[in-house]
């Protein structure tokens, strides 16, 4: 099991889909663009899914959806957000919503 989150984000209230957690280059060097994380997401209310990579080259896709008053896990790699600039992340989708009291946690897998 990770220790540790290496990132965690918390939205008070949040609605749509779009690219999250968005860490740049000096955030998580390098070292970490083929590295395998764990991703935890809790809802106090709504439902969201929040999206990482299948696999480290970008093909394919895995989620965690947690609803109200759940947490949900899910492993994957961090995505190559493909913006023009050197920034990797996750991607959020709310299901239900507004979702509010999202909590994300990012942790390197064991």
């Amino acid at each position: 099991m990770p220790t540790g989150a290496f990132h965690e984000q918390f939205l008070e209230k949040v609605s749509g889909t779009g690219p999250l957690g968005v860490l740049d280059e000096s955030t998580i060097q390098s070292r970490y663009l083929n590295t395998l994380f764990e991703v935890e997401v809790t809802v106090k209310k709504g439902r969201v899914r929040v999206y990482l990579a299948w696999d480290d080259k970008n093909d394919g896709y895995v989620y965690a959806e947690a609803g109200a008053g759940a947490s949900s896990l899910a492993s994957g790699y961090i995505w190559d957000l493909a913006d023009g600039k050197t920034h990797s992340g996750y991607y959020i989708d709310v299901i239900e919503g507004p979702a509010e009291g999202v909590c994300i946690r990012l942790k390197l897998a064991s």
